[in-house]
């Protein structure tokens, strides 16, 4: 009796053994990593299916938020996903630690591994997380929401990352071709819509007028400002065209440069020279005469402690008066 024992212990260790050997741990762990791929791969299509079955646009304000909805949705299975993955992960490494001083175990133990992942569900796996287009049933149910039409406070927050040239030319321009004022948060105020341009299902236009504060000076502003409604998006702004904008003049800087009418140095002729008095660049802006009776314009950026000539010989001709429109810091 006690041989008939002894046997059946030893045949169990010799089944335990048999069944923990490492080919067998290799093919049970690809199983458990193709089971969690397969799951992932049915869960994504039912939650696809469950979101547009009960879909509902009154329980959205918007096309965004539906479609942040259905990323939660998607984000959840994913988190699903990779939980399971990172479970099999941990326990292929453990069983790696345990052969690692046995390359022939260790090498059948990853063959087996290797060998037993289901390349067909792993190849739908990587199509499944590299999607990144939204499905086509999840779009034709988010168009059925109608966004309402952007108001003062969305267009104000539209607005940030816009960049506005001066919207002059001429006579009436007193900066570069090249500059331009980029909106940043904050920086509107009195924002008001002065006119609606058009307004229909697709295009929606107005036009505005607002104050841009940035640290060192501001500028009113009118814009033209148009919208569109894409597919399956939200209203977008189209384009923004400054339509001109004015620096707010403050007179604070005005006694900060001095003028002086003076021959320039090629000998009977007058320039006039502006000296900055103060460690701050300004921009100083106006007309002078000349002697032939022309009225020039000139707009010129004055460093800390610089002077700058305007007029003269190569300047516009003799200088006998000047009127400043602004001194202000640009």
């Amino acid at each position: 009796m006690k041989k008939l024992h002894l046997l059946y212990i030893i045949l169990m260790v010799f089944l335990c053994v048999s069944c923990s050997s490492p080919e067998n741990e290799g093919k049970e762990l690809a199983q458990w990593m193709n089971d969690c791929t397969e799951t992932f791969i049915k869960d994504k299509q039912k939650a696809e299916t469950s979101f547009v079955n009960g879909f509902n646009a009154s329980h959205y304000s918007s096309r965004t938020e539906a479609l942040e909805a259905y990323d939660q949705v998607m984000i959840e299975v994913l988190d699903e996903y990779n939980s399971c993955h990172d479970e099999v992960v941990v326990k292929r490494s453990k069983i790696a630690g345990e052969y690692a001083n046995d390359y022939k175990k260790m090498a059948t133990f990853e063959t087996a591994y290797e060998s037993n992942i289901d390349s067909e569900l792993s190849d739908k796996l990587m199509d499944a997380i590299a999607e990144t287009d939204y499905p086509a049933a999840v779009l034709a149910k988010v168009k059925t929401i109608i966004p309402v039409k952007p108001d003062a406070a969305q267009i104000q927050k539209d607005l940030v990352g816009q960049e506005l040239p001066e919207g002059y030319e001429g006579d009436k321009s007193w900066f570069a071709k090249d500059w331009h004022w980029l909106i940043k948060e904050g920086q509107i105020k009195n924002f008001n819509i002065e006119e609606i341009v058009k307004d229909d299902s697709k295009k929606y236009c107005v036009l505005a007028t607002m104050r841009l504060e940035g640290d060192i000076n501001a500028f009113d502003a009118q814009v033209k400002i148009s919208y569109w409604l894409p597919d399956a998006e939200d209203w977008k702004i189209e384009y923004v065209n400054s339509l001109g904008m004015d620096i707010v003049k403050t007179h604070e800087y005005d006694d900060c440069v001095s003028y002086e009418i003076k021959d320039d140095g090629w000998g009977g002729v007058n320039a006039l020279f502006i000296t900055n008095k103060t460690k701050i660049t300004l921009g100083v802006c106006g007309y002078f005469n000349n002697t032939y009776g022309d009225k020039r314009k000139f707009a010129v950026k004055i460093g800390p402690n610089e002077t700058m000539q305007v007029g003269g010989t190569f300047g516009g001709g003799s200088v006998v008066s000047y009127d400043i429109v602004f001194v202000e810091r640009i």
